[in-house]
């Protein structure tokens, strides 16, 4: 799963998303401040239904409190765990999404979001028919 994770990471981080706020003028993108860093924030990620019918996540990623990845099967949702953690510079926090709607097929939409000290930082709506595997990642800078 975590190699999984690696390559959503990877993906999510270089491509283009139209639902990210960056760019709107109305959450700019901040200038890197090294110099702050070390500290210590609060993150919470959030996963939630944005239509269609999903009663339970297959499972839900996240990096966790020591910058590693936690992983929880057959999450009811909406989904949200919040988090301390001290981060560096180039630190990230990332939450990935596997869905498997084989079952009760259909087309759905799952809304991740995260937070740093009650801030949405990242948000994405991702699209799927009975399947969906996504991702989001905000880097610290």
């Amino acid at each position: 799963m975590s190699m999984l994770l690696g390559v959503i990471v990877c993906m999510g981080a270089i491509s283009c998303n139209k639902d990210d706020d960056k760019g709107s003028g109305t959450n700019p993108t901040p200038t890197p401040n090294p110099s702050v860093y070390p500290k210590n924030v609060s993150i919470e990620y959030r996963a939630s239904v944005a239509s269609g019918s999903v009663a339970k996540a297959t499972s839900i990623t996240f990096t966790n409190e020591t910058g590693g990845e936690s992983t929880v099967n057959d999450v009811p949702m909406p989904f949200s765990k919040k988090i301390d953690r001290n981060v560096k510079y180039l630190d990230k926090a990332a939450i990935a999404i596997l869905q498997n709607n084989s079952a009760t097929p259909g087309a759905f939409s799952i809304k991740l979001e995260i937070l740093i000290d009650g801030q949405v930082v990242k948000t994405e709506t991702h699209s799927g028919n009975s399947h969906l595997n996504a991702a989001i990642v905000h880097f610290f800078q």
